[in-house]
């Protein structure tokens, strides 16, 4: 094989597989569709934690958004929320699929975008598949717009900008995440016994790994290099097709691993649905028993979507660039070249647990003051208790947890006020007379888990809120 030919097997792409991971993301932007209706008016509207008036304390790119502007009118939010439905399946049905792709991708940009604290990294990993999507045949195959061509493709194999961007996107992921981890736990074996006992990500798989110290070192070793390096055996010029089929193998088994210790939502799945828009042409041919006629005609990009797809990776591996050395909790100024990425949303930050795993967890405790004096829960609507939950990852989904992580342990965080008024609200919405609250608590309880010699018990006050008179 010519040195070009091995080359371009490098950055191609199946057509098949594209069509596997079109599916996908129509399947995961449904259920995540799901999952956020279920905090729909805390969320979303201006009943809820961010009222439109306070979008300021974010970005421009918050204050005009679509779900922005609808969320004083619930009916509006909800109607968006429907239409995204919508066409999640039409793009999963491969109907007007290019359409689809650009109205799931702007609808999904802005619900995120309308509560930007609620974002993790799935989040940000969805909304760039169903971006380079927008340059890739993701209705080339298995779909109705496939059925209604008017000439049948014969070549699977598929490459252009669009498909190196795609190949690149995924890369940067792994590679920036380990080069995010600069801490000394990831490099002397100890972090992910920290990340295990970060409760507010250990699934009950995970809390049982605590128990099993001596296996921890070397899973902490094999984790940050299988991120530096194994991502390369996706582009492996040589035995290309099987060695990318490994990388696929290798990276479900690890994201299915992630989801067995941690509760970190639909990150996984997303993960999963992208290494699958990676199975190499190399598979398909074993597993349907035919062969690509290297002769046959291939799909190819226009000049201008190949230009502009190349152009837009320049920004987002400056983005990732601009990442680094940075601790993903603390606010940063944009950096200059950064802001193309920003102004098209494709900007993006990669390291979770980076520089080190946090060397606290612990659990909130919600308190609630009526006005007869009794003492209440106004967020899960149940008795007070201070003790910590088995399992503390499970007591509420991953969008509050992310939400809470950021104004962790700073009571000043002015979102804290935003969060108490809407408490208020939503408790009095159905409580009235002696019933009513006139105010609410937030309690942190923390432990200090680096190492048990230094555990420490502490319960901060992070809110003390007094509710409205209206």
């Amino acid at each position: 094989m010519r040195l070009a030919d091995r080359l371009r097997e490098t950055v191609a792409v199946d057509l098949r597989s594209l069509a596997l991971l079109r599916i996908g993301v129509a399947i995961v932007l449904l259920v995540d569709l799901a999952v956020r209706a279920g905090d729909f008016r805390a969320h979303y509207t201006d009943f809820g934690i961010l009222p439109r008036a306070d979008l300021e304390l974010y970005t421009w790119r918050t204050v005009w958004t679509l779900h922005s502007l609808a969320s004083p009118y619930p009916a509006l939010v909800a109607a968006l929320f429907a239409l995204a439905a919508l066409f999640a399946v039409l793009l999963g049905l491969g109907l007007r699929t290019r359409l689809a792709t650009f109205v799931s991708w702007a609808l999904l940009t802005s619900l995120q975008y309308r509560n930007p604290a609620l974002v993790f990294g799935g989040d940000v990993m969805l909304r760039m598949l169903l971006f380079w999507g927008l340059f890739l045949p993701l209705g080339a195959r298995w779909s109705w717009d496939a059925r209604r061509a008017p000439v049948a493709l014969r070549s699977n194999r598929y490459v252009s900008m669009a498909s190196v961007a795609l190949i690149v996107q995924i890369g940067l992921v792994y590679a920036f995440s380990a080069a995010n981890r600069t801490g000394p736990t990831w490099w002397d074996g100890r972090a992910l016994h920290d990340a295990l006992h970060f409760d507010q990500f250990a699934s009950a798989t995970g809390i049982r790994l605590r128990q099993h110290e001596t296996w921890l070192p070397p899973m902490t070793y094999a984790a940050i290099w299988f991120e530096s390096l194994g991502w390369l055996l996706a582009v492996s010029p040589v035995a290309s097709g099987p060695l990318r089929m490994l990388a696929v193998v290798l990276f479900l088994g690890f994201h299915a691993t992630l989801a067995l210790l941690f509760h970190i939502g639909l990150f996984p799945a997303v993960f999963a649905v992208a290494w699958l828009g990676l199975v190499p042409t190399w598979l398909w041919e074993r597993a349907l028993r035919r062969r690509d006629d290297p002769a046959a005609p291939r799909l190819r990009a226009g000049a201008l979507p190949q230009a502009l797809a190349a152009l837009v990776l320049v920004f987002v591996v400056l983005a990732n660039v601009a990442s680094l050395g940075h601790d993903g909790r603390v606010p940063r100024a944009t950096k200059l070249y950064e802001y193309p990425a920003q102004v098209l949303y494709v900007d993006q930050l990669w390291g979770l647990f980076s520089p080190d795993p946090p060397l606290y967890d612990g659990w909130y405790v919600f308190m609630g003051v009526t006005a007869d004096g009794t003492e209440v829960d106004p967020f899960w609507h149940g008795r007070v208790s201070f003790a910590k939950p088995p399992v503390v990852s499970e007591t509420m989904n991953i969008r509050w947890r992310e939400f809470f992580f950021r104004l962790q342990r700073d009571k000043n965080d002015p979102r804290w006020r935003l969060f108490g008024d809407w408490l208020c609200r939503s408790w009095n919405e159905t409580h009235a007379g002696p019933e009513r609250l006139l105010r609410a608590y937030a309690y942190y309880v923390e432990e200090t888990t680096n190492r048990p010699a230094t555990k420490v018990d502490t319960t901060l006050t992070t809110m003390a809120h007094d509710c409205p008179d209206s």
